[in-house]
């Protein structure tokens, strides 16, 4: 399933499944900052908690998971200050806000949905395996059709992949030629 593209993906995924494992060992697991650091081999709790937000941002974990971090830190810092001085920032509010407007590089979002074109998973398994929440790759699929970022070779496979995998053919047929006719005007742009 590797492609041979100027973007590394291989790397990418790793990196998604770090972010993704912390964000696990944080929450599912129930640990505080200190013993993710400890486990994961990290040098300080600061740089925890930037990849649970660049976790959070990049949709490593699924937006329905942020407001849980949220109550996971805010639990953590009462166990830690005590009620009255504990306070989490509302970071993980504006890191959802944040999200809606997260988009990878168009080189990569290229590379992403080719290689998901190619690739025998579904939409589903591709995500999971991926470590791309539903929404994002929502948001890189529309981009790169309706920014005409792909070749129509491309734009024809998931097309058929998506009528072939879909409960609802119909519907999938019809969201495709939705997004057709938004990329006809950026056709003429090029």
């Amino acid at each position: 399933m590797s492609t041979t593209m100027a973007v590394d993906l291989e790397a990418l995924w790793e990196k998604r499944k770090f972010y993704h494992d912390i964000a696990y060992h944080y929450l599912m697991l129930a640990m505080t900052a200190r013993q993710v650091c400890e486990i994961d081999k990290i040098p300080n709790t600061g740089r925890v908690y930037r990849i649970l937000h660049r976790a959070a941002i990049e949709g490593c974990v699924s937006k329905h998971i942020v407001p849980e971090m949220e109550k996971h830190a805010r639990s953590n810092s009462v166990e830690k200050v005590g009620k009255d001085k504990a306070g989490v920032p509302l970071s993980y509010k504006s890191d959802l806000i944040k999200r809606k407007g997260f988009c990878f590089t168009r080189s990569v979002r290229v590379a992403i949905i080719t290689d998901f074109a190619l690739s025998p998973l579904t939409r589903a398994e591709y995500c999971k395996m991926r470590f791309i929440a539903n929404d994002i790759f929502k948001n890189i699929l529309e981009k790169v059709i309706v920014d005409n970022e792909l070749p129509e070779n491309i734009l024809n496979i998931l097309e058929k992949k998506a009528v072939s995998t879909s409960s609802t053919p119909d519907e999938a047929r019809r969201y495709f030629e939705i997004l057709r006719i938004f990329r006809e005007p950026n056709k003429i742009k090029k």
